[in-house]
């Protein structure tokens, strides 16, 4: 670029849609210089902010559940906080969820307070394990952080930080 960038709307308007991860400003760094690089970072960021669909399933008792809202919150980043106990993950969700952890095992909390139902769903016909956590979703490890197809089960800021 010949001329330097002085406004931000200059910087919006010049940056080509290429440069959409905070790496990619390693390059426009040589290319801009220091000032002009970091906000295209800023940038970046806002605009990673209003892209992110988060939705943190949990309860309000669960601590990890309120600090993955504080991540979240602190960061300027909206999300959708939905209570496992009142609503809970749509059959398509889980299988959202489920696909993005691999494993059913990995989402049971295994110090789950309800001993009875956790050895029912441990024990049950394979076949029917999915359907019993659907109806029994306390049993499932929190917060459950879901970003289009990402998901991660549990407190994971250093996952959550890496989400474009």
């Amino acid at each position: 670029m010949k001329n330097q960038i002085s406004t931000l709307s200059e910087l919006r308007e010049s940056v080509n849609p290429v440069f959409k991860t905070a790496r990619s400003c390693v390059i426009v760094n040589a290319l801009l210089g220091d000032k002009d690089a970091q906000k295209l970072m800023l940038l970046q960021a806002e605009r990673n902010r209003e892209i992110m669909n988060i939705q943190i399933f949990g309860t309000k008792k669960s601590a990890d559940t309120r600090k993955a809202e504080r991540f979240f919150k602190e960061r300027g980043i909206k999300y959708q906080y939905i209570d496992l106990k009142e609503k809970g993950l749509s059959k398509g969700e889980f299988q959202s969820v489920l696909q993005a952890v691999g494993s059913l095992d990995a989402m049971i909390d295994k110090n789950c307070k309800d001993e009875e139902l956790l050895a029912l769903i441990r024990y049950i016909v394979p076949e029917d394990r999915i359907q019993k956590v659907l109806e029994n979703q306390i049993v499932l490890k929190q917060p459950i952080v879901r970003n289009g197809r990402q998901a991660t089960i549990g407190y994971a800021p250093d996952i959550w930080k890496d989400w474009n």
